[in-house]
């Protein structure tokens, strides 16, 4: 469930992304193991949708830019 709402009833594609990052940080606090979460389609997602991860990881976004045609690497706080 993200907001309430089954997940199968998502029709926003950021929704369903962030329910897919939910359900990974609920598995590593279940299997008490910590790994990297990687988010192919961190493109979808919000300032807002951002905010709202809750995820005690490390979370790495790969976004595609327009025109872009070399890898870069941020690091954000």
């Amino acid at each position: 469930y993200i907001d309430g709402k089954p997940m199968t009833s998502c029709a926003n594609g950021s929704l369903i992304s962030l329910a897919k990052i939910s359900i990974c940080a609920d598995l590593q606090k279940f299997f008490e193991q910590t790994v990297p979460v990687w988010c192919d389609d961190a493109s979808l997602f919000s300032k807002n949708t951002i905010d709202r991860l809750k995820i005690d990881t490390q979370f790495i976004q790969l976004i595609v830019a327009d025109g872009v045609k070399e890898i870069e690497v941020k690091k954000e706080n």
